[in-house]
């Protein structure tokens, strides 16, 4: 992942694509939906993975009303704002969206909820599976997360190094292993 043969040029980029989330005011998952790309892609691009590539560059200058090449040239500050009729807009349409906007972050979230409930608690001293976490948040917490949206959540937390994450075997409900492999969660 070495662009220019400077081993530390991925990571400026990602810090400077950080710093365009930041002036947007976007979480990852508010620029994917801007952007069309995918969070996993853009969180690759983040954590030095993934190049960010001429062709997503020019896409999101385009999107921000921009000279998109300032993200590359780690001699130019970037813009302090974007004027951009397309940020304007998305900001309009999915403005209430808590999971867009650094901004918005609150109680609600449930990154918060899994960093000052499920994290600072005891229970995950121990492997746990989505389903069983997503158990113990409906019935310790009163809070109803569908399985993808806590998966989605545990994962981000796995990304920012709050928990650890590997594959276990299913537990039937009848106390049995199964074969299907799920992801399982700790501190």
């Amino acid at each position: 992942m070495v662009k220019n043969g400077n081993k530390d040029y991925n990571s400026f980029i990602a810090s400077r694509l950080k710093r365009v989330l930041e002036i947007c005011d976007l979480e990852v998952s508010g620029f994917a939906q801007l952007t069309g790309k995918s969070e996993s892609h853009i969180y690759g691009i983040l954590n030095g993975s993934r190049q960010l590539g001429d062709s997503f560059s020019k896409k999101i200058g385009n999107i921000l009303n921009f000279d998109a090449g300032k993200i590359f040239n780690l001699n130019k500050d970037l813009p302090p704002v974007f004027d951009s009729s397309f940020l304007i807009e998305f900001r309009r349409k999915y403005g209430g969206n808590t999971e867009y906007f650094i901004s918005k972050r609150n109680e609600d979230s449930i990154d918060y909820f899994i960093a000052s409930k499920i994290i600072a608690s005891d229970y995950l001293e121990n492997q746990r599976s989505v389903a069983e976490i997503r158990k113990y948040s409906r019935e310790v917490h009163q809070k109803e997360f569908s399985s993808e949206e806590l998966s989605k959540g545990l994962t981000y937390s796995v990304k920012k190094g709050r928990l650890k994450v590997a594959k276990r075997k299913i537990v039937k409900s009848n106390g049995e292993d199964g074969e299907r492999l799920v992801d399982v969660f700790w501190k």
